[in-house]
């Protein structure tokens, strides 16, 4: 740009050649030189300013920028790794406390199912006992209406009756018989199974006993029948069936009723027993169900909170990931862009020395 301008003051100069002297001419000609390379370094080192304004200023930016990113980076990673091992913790957390869950629910179902399998059969025994309570009730009344009968005459419908109280004896003596073991002795059993045989036919042989006694739980050895004559068979132990309620034998009737009465004490112990234990099987149920209730209440809590916990510990690490990730990008651009920018400015200050250079010379 100087040679162009001096070309052309050279050329202005040539016009006025004739009017001014040839040393003239050449100190104008050098004077407006002087004054045009001046002017061009002036414009030059404003421009200069103005870009070493602009590399300081970005210089610092980006050099703040990347200090701050290299900060942010060692930031987010302890926040990856905090959140990370608290998301690892609160998942281990969780399916301990599921698996505590699991066993609570289960352990409750059970003990649900076994109350109601023990609740079934209180019920099924409360009722056989009510029933036979009732079915003994009953048969003293008839034997205390017949007994009183028979006191003036022995008749068929007498006859009957202790027939069909023998029938519901021995039907109790087997059903009940873990209750009735210890109760009824193998005597009382003998009564009642004579009492079998009344109204329906007499007992004839050793096998006719013997079957009889069995049926209401005597068990006697087979040697036993060799030593034990008819006559003795037919009246078991001088009680015979055809006069245990006969008038005169105030005692074998006393012995029906005290068997009578010694079943219902004995049913009635037990319903009573039986009501007692249920009462505090239940009470024991409802402890447990209210121990096992609150328990799991409370571990589901937990387990909502150890959830929400996990969830927001995985939210930050994914997060704190996708900030590095974006950090670590920028922090990669900036470096690349004030390394850039140096080698720019670097340039610019040895063009411009090289421009101020040539203009002094």
């Amino acid at each position: 740009m100087a040679f162009t301008t001096l070309f052309v003051v050279m050329l202005l100069a040539s016009g006025a050649e004739a009017r001014t002297s040839p040393v003239t001419k050449i100190v104008n000609m050098l004077k407006e030189m002087t004054t045009q390379l001046q002017h061009e370094q002036d414009a030059d080192n404003e421009m200069m300013e103005q870009m070493k304004c602009w590399c300081e200023t970005y210089d610092k930016e980006k050099t703040a920028a990347i200090l701050a990113a290299e900060d942010a980076l060692a930031q987010l990673k302890v926040v990856r790794q905090e959140n990370g091992a608290a998301a690892a913790l609160h998942t281990q957390e969780i399916a301990a406390l599921e698996k505590q869950l699991a066993q609570s629910e289960e352990a409750l179902a059970q003990a649900t199912e076994q109350r109601r399998k023990r609740l079934a059969e209180f019920n099924e025994e409360e009722k056989d006992l009510l029933g036979s309570i009732t079915s003994v009730g009953n048969a003293v009344i008839s034997l205390e209406k017949h007994h009183s009968a028979s006191l003036l005459q022995v008749d068929k419908n007498s006859h009957a009756a202790t027939h069909s109280v023998a029938l519901m004896l021995q039907t109790l003596l087997r059903k009940h018989n873990n209750v009735l073991a210890e109760v009824i002795t193998p005597h009382q059993r003998k009564i009642v199974a004579s009492l079998l045989h009344q109204g329906t036919s007499m007992l004839q042989t050793p096998e006719d006993y013997f079957a009889a006694v069995a049926a209401v739980g005597v068990r006697l050895p087979r040697s036993m029948s060799k030593f034990m004559p008819n006559k003795e068979l037919m009246q078991l132990d001088e009680e015979g069936p055809a006069n245990i309620l006969r008038p005169g034998r105030e005692s074998a009737s006393g012995a029906i009723f005290g068997i009578l009465k010694q079943m219902k004490e004995s049913f009635e112990a037990n319903l009573n027993s039986a009501q007692i234990e249920e009462t505090a099987d239940n009470k024991e149920f409802g402890d447990l169900k209210s121990t096992k209730t609150t328990e799991i209440a409370a571990t589901e809590a937990s387990l909502d909170e150890k959830k929400q916990l996990q969830g927001q510990a995985s939210f930050n690490k994914a997060k704190a990931d996708q900030d590095e990730e974006d950090t670590q990008a920028i922090l990669e651009a900036d470096t690349k862009y004030l390394t850039g920018l140096k080698a720019t400015c670097a340039t610019a200050d040895a063009d411009f020395e090289l421009r101020r250079k040539t203009r002094i010379e």
